[in-house]
């Protein structure tokens, strides 16, 4: 067995191992990934949840607005009595 045939099969094992790695590290990115994919999905849902309830409590203050201010009035009018 000459230098050359040494050289050959420890430069097919480092390349075997290489590969072995390569794909072993290609497997966990592409589960990171899915991971990633599947928490981004679930903070737009999240936000999107958000929004809506942002909108509804919106919408509450915009209907009761007119009788907040009423009361507020009416309020006021009651304690310049009691004074």
């Amino acid at each position: 067995m000459t230098s050359y045939d040494i050289l050959v099969i420890i430069l097919s094992t480092f390349l075997a191992i290489f590969i072995a790695l390569a794909i072993a590290a290609t497997i966990l990115v592409i589960k990171l990934l899915n991971t990633l994919r599947a928490v981004a999905a679930k903070g737009e849902q999240i936000v999107d949840t958000a929004a809506e309830s942002v909108d509804e409590v919106t919408e509450a203050f915009r209907r009761n607005a007119n009788a907040v201010n009423i009361l507020k009035i009416f309020s006021n009018f009651v304690n310049k009595d009691k004074k």
